[in-house]
């Protein structure tokens, strides 16, 4: 692993979308590993980290390594791409935020659409509907 300021480390975050995407509550976490549910919501506001005995037992019971639940893994599973978008709005200046919005909705729904861009579009894929325009708004 490439050397990382603890600050860095993804993991609160990580934790909200995994707890979210296996559709859990805060409580339901906090018993499934034997802690508080204050536990589980400072470890997911960023106000303090799992201890590390627990790591192993919450990349379990998410079915995630522990790189992954640390969100440090370089994988582009769903949760990671996930986190990459949030960096990616978060670099990008606010005034630029609503047209690159636009174009993941765009590349989202065409993706949806197309089966996973498996040969079918609904329509012309040579057009770029304003995508090559501004504003979008």
């Amino acid at each position: 692993m490439e050397d990382r300021n603890i600050s860095e480390l993804r993991c609160g975050e990580q934790l909200a979308f995994l707890r979210r995407e296996k559709q859990v509550t805060q409580e339901q976490l906090a018993q499934a590993v034997g802690v508080t549910n204050q536990a589980v919501s400072k470890w997911e506001s960023g106000q303090s980290y799992p201890d590390i005995t627990l790591l192993p037992r919450l990349a379990e019971y998410f079915q995630v390594t522990v790189d992954e639940l640390l969100g440090v893994a370089g994988s582009q599973e769903m949760r990671n791409l996930y986190l990459g978008v949030k960096d990616l709005f978060r670099e990008t200046a606010k005034e630029e935020c609503f047209s690159l919005a636009f174009k993941l909705a765009t590349l989202l729904h065409e993706g949806a659409v197309s089966g996973g861009y498996k040969g079918y579009l609904p329509w012309d894929e040579k057009t770029q509907y304003g995508l090559d325009k501004e504003p979008y708004k």
